[in-house]
């Protein structure tokens, strides 16, 4: 078995945090304090899988916005691989998050692709030779960037598919892009995008629609209430959410989850091992504000320890 590599791709953007003190409704708040720090699903996921010892590379799309420069020096500094493309637009995500007393609030935004790099994307992975590549944080307008991915992987890669609810609407792209996916990972809202009206049938029927347009995993994660993990033999089962302190923020906790059940997957363990871990990675996250400041190693092993069988 080769040792885990994971190329990921292609969701990296700045995250502002903000902390302000006054009362809930104030129209005047003193200002605390003022985070600037990289985020988006690629970069969440690329932190985890090194708190979790799988070396990872980010390829990241961004365009001609000042700040990429930001988030590539960030990169560099946190010893991430990665390799940025351009898009020969402004790309780049900015998220601003507001912490008033205990409230928080999320604004984003991002202008479409221009051009897709499919041809570079599809150079990487094949000089990267990775054990598993995962397109995560995907939009519909990406499906060049993701299928030149899947399309490239070496023939023992597992192909993870991360998508967005407006991807999840289309049911011919995301069907075309199942066809190469070994695991599909989706939050409860994606999911129902997905099913639309078909989600009034029963999640195991459902679930194996799905699986029969290519996915051997399935995992829908349900934010607080844990994730439901589904095989292709018609095998499933729920996970609770574990509790490692108190919640802050969930933002961020769908990828720590993926990044632990990644691993333990790519080590070949049973798939009750890996949501075991999966759930543990996520309930350290949520402990944490912002949507990168993921689960040390330190805490993954004491968190983790008690796990004989994987850890």
């Amino acid at each position: 078995m080769r040792e885990p590599k994971v190329v990921v791709g292609f969701s990296g953007n700045l995250e502002f945090l903000v902390h302000l003190d006054g009362p809930h409704h104030s129209e005047k708040a003193d200002l605390r304090s003022f985070e600037e720090r990289i985020g988006g699903t690629s970069v969440n996921l690329g932190f985890s899988l090194g708190a979790l010892g799988v070396p990872a590379h980010l390829i990241i799309t961004t365009g001609m916005d000042k700040r990429a420069d930001y988030i590539q020096e960030a990169l560099k500094r946190h010893s991430l691989s990665h390799t940025m493309l351009s898009c020969r637009v402004e790309t780049s995500f900015g998220y601003v998050r507001i912490a008033l007393g205990g409230q928080r609030g999320i604004d984003s935004y991002k202008t479409a692709y221009a051009r897709f790099p499919a041809a570079e994307v599809a150079e990487i992975v094949r000089r990267e030779s990775p054990t598993a590549v995962v397109a995560t944080g995907c939009t519909i307008e990406e499906e060049p960037l993701i299928s030149a991915m899947f399309s490239a992987a070496p023939n023992d890669c597992i192909c993870v598919l991360n998508p967005r609810e407006s991807l999840c609407r289309d049911r011919g792209v995301l069907q075309r892009l199942l066809e190469y996916a070994d695991i599909l990972c989706i939050n409860e809202g994606e999911y129902e995008a997905r099913a639309g009206r078909d989600s009034r049938s029963s999640t195991d029927f459902y679930l194996q629609v799905l699986h029969g347009q290519g996915p051997e995993i399935i995992i829908v994660t349900k934010a607080g209430q844990g994730a439901l993990i589904s095989d292709r033999s018609g095998r499933s089962f729920h996970v609770e959410a574990y509790r490692a302190g108190e919640v802050v923020d969930e933002t961020g906790a769908g990828d720590a989850f993926l990044a632990g059940f990644l691993r333990e997957f790519l080590l070949g363990r049973d798939l009750h091992d890996c949501a075991e871990v999966a759930r543990r990675v996520a309930g350290i996250k949520v402990t944490k504000l912002g949507g990168s400041n993921v689960a040390t190693s330190e805490e993954i092993n004491k968190h983790c320890n008690s796990i004989t069988a994987v850890w």
